[in-house]
């Protein structure tokens, strides 16, 4: 019986990172192009694998806490606080969108803009500043 929850917890991961390897491809490689015409399509080839992905996590994550209790305890333990605040800074990232959509429209249409002609933001994971495009103080 071990060998069966085994076997389903390795496919179960397998399959989590083959789909989430699809979606992490497009959205470099959608950082890469201008094309309108093939962001659509890079968009149409992705959107209906979006979320479902993810659903091999939490199959994986059903399989420990069923079968293999300890280590599903173990890994809770050990990965207790990310666990609780990968949701709450979604939430409050979220609110921070609102907020300056809301309250700030400038700036927030000079993100869509960054986001429509430029790399997008959400694609630029470290940035180091370079002092030929900055602005001259004096």
């Amino acid at each position: 019986m071990i060998l069966y929850w085994s076997l389903i917890l390795a496919l179960s991961m397998l399959l989590y990172v083959l789909l989430d390897g699809f979606d992490l491809g497009v959205g470099m490689l959608f950082g890469m192009t201008r094309d309108e015409t093939r962001r659509r399509h890079m968009l149409a080839a992705v959107s209906p694998l979006w979320d479902g992905n993810e659903t091999w996590l939490i199959v994986a994550g059903v399989v420990l806490w069923g079968a293999f209790s300890q280590a599903y305890s173990l890994l809770v333990s050990a990965f207790y606080i990310p666990v609780i605040l990968m949701p709450v800074q979604l939430l409050f990232g979220h609110l921070v969108g609102d907020y300056v959509h809301r309250y700030q429209p400038v700036k927030f249409a000079a993100i869509e803009a960054r986001w429509h002609d430029e790399q997008p933001a959400a694609e630029v994971l470290i940035a180091w500043p370079d002092a030929t495009h900055l602005p001259a103080t004096s």
